[in-house]
């Protein structure tokens, strides 16, 4: 029998460890941006867009994990997350109006976890 972790353990101690970058960013990026775009000063709607962010964060993290899992190459992983990242960004809302998407791709706005990040944000 190996004496190397199994695979639960190493994603556990992975995921646990990088936690606290996972949290640090998006906390920074509250302080420096949320009070520089006035957007408001009620501390609980401060509050609702960093856990906004945190969520978004585990999202992308999540997402680079599942490509992670996807094919034992790091050039494969990182293409085939660049690309979802991509489509989930551009479906997203963020940069176009989903309602004037054709018809074929009506849907995919819906699959995209920036879509919903990006109506929680701009509410």
């Amino acid at each position: 029998m190996s004496k190397m972790y199994t695979t639960s353990n190493n994603y556990c101690a992975r995921y646990f460890s990088n936690l606290l970058v996972f949290i640090a960013y998006p906390t920074i990026l509250t302080i420096i941006l949320y009070w520089t775009l006035g957007i408001t000063t009620d501390f609980r709607y401060t509050l609702m867009f960093w856990a906004y962010l945190i969520l978004a964060t585990f999202t992308g993290v999540s997402i680079g994990f599942f490509t992670g899992v996807l094919t034992d190459s790091d050039y494969n992983v990182r293409i085939i997350a660049n690309l979802l990242l991509n489509l989930f960004m551009l479906m997203g809302g963020k940069f176009t109006n989903p309602t004037n998407f054709p018809p074929v791709i009506n849907y995919l706005p819906y699959l995209s976890p920036a879509r919903y990040t990006v109506e929680g944000l701009f509410r």
